[in-house]
């Protein structure tokens, strides 16, 4: 579940939506992309009904993935922090995707501290994404070979978890 934000919906609109793929049987993983916890990380804090939504749909053999969306380190506030904590807490599964972005998180390491604060937290660093040139982002694109060098840079100041993101 993608596009705009799923987690800006109401908690019983995105419930009957997941509800309605856990019938499906080949179903086995449900991803929520979301900056809910790096924009609003009240919005999980303060509402109970979604935890225990995730806590209902994310199962033993079929989880629901929340794909994070935290670009700098600046991002990983104590609440942020403890709202990734409370949907781990309610057995989803967490892992962080971001663009690469000129001017924000295109320093080696400012992307070496977010990729090993993710880490620490448990939102396994997933993809860093390529910014494509579009009409109206082209001052916040990196080049792609100057993309690949800060990605790979980045990932030779940490260890273990941290290097798992992959550039893409």
């Amino acid at each position: 579940l993608t596009g705009g934000d799923p987690l800006a919906l109401s908690t019983s609109k995105i419930e009957a939506v997941v509800s309605r793929l856990r019938q499906i049987g080949h179903v086995r993983i449900i991803r929520i992309g979301t900056r809910i916890p790096a924009f609003n990380p009240y919005r999980i804090l303060s509402d109970g009904a979604l935890v225990e939504m995730i806590r209902t749909y994310s199962t033993a053999r079929k989880k629901i993935y929340i794909m994070t969306h935290f670009i700098h380190p600046r991002e990983l506030t104590d609440a942020a922090v403890r709202s990734v904590h409370l949907l781990q807490d309610s057995g989803a599964v967490i892992a962080n995707q971001m663009p690469l972005i000129r001017g924000v998180n295109d320093d080696p390491q400012v992307l070496a501290e977010l990729l090993a604060r993710l880490s620490f937290i448990g939102a396994t660093p997933y993809y860093i994404f390529q910014c494509r040139p579009a009409l109206g982002n082209m001052a916040y694109t990196v080049p792609v070979e100057q993309g690949y060098e800060i990605v790979e840079q980045a990932k030779s100041f940490v260890s273990g978890l941290a290097k798992r993101a992959r550039y893409t």
